[in-house]
């Protein structure tokens, strides 16, 4: 992992790019429900882990697990502090990113509830 420097704490950049590399990979990153509700978490500011286990109901393992992938594909920056690591998204417009797959999510939802009221 390679060391990016801040002004005040290092920032750890990813393993594969220091941004997304490719749309699939970002996507892929998103695809999965826990890995988004963690996305979607921090699209509100950086988080501890402790809080990120909070806001989404996930236990700390699984979270561990899910924002390991996330930084590993680009999503997520940390850092350590002195009172834990925080963790946030790597840029602004991720947020955005993670609103459209969600929307797409509830839209995808609310078709198959349709569809199975008609049947």
């Amino acid at each position: 992992m390679s060391c990016v420097a801040s002004s005040h704490f290092p920032i750890f950049a990813p393993k594969r790019s220091k941004r997304f590399n490719s749309m699939s990979v970002l996507l892929a990153a998103l695809a999965d429900e826990n890995r988004l509700a963690i996305v979607r978490a921090l699209s509100m500011g950086a988080r501890t882990l402790a809080e990120l286990c909070s806001l989404t109901g996930q236990t700390q393992f699984l979270a561990m697990r899910c924002l390991r992938v996330l930084h590993d594909d680009g999503v997520v920056i940390s850092w350590s502090t002195q009172s834990g690591r925080l963790h946030q998204l790597s840029h602004p417009s991720m947020r955005k990113v993670a609103d459209i797959v969600a929307a797409m999510e509830q839209d995808t939802q609310s078709d198959l509830n349709t569809a199975c009221e008609v049947e």
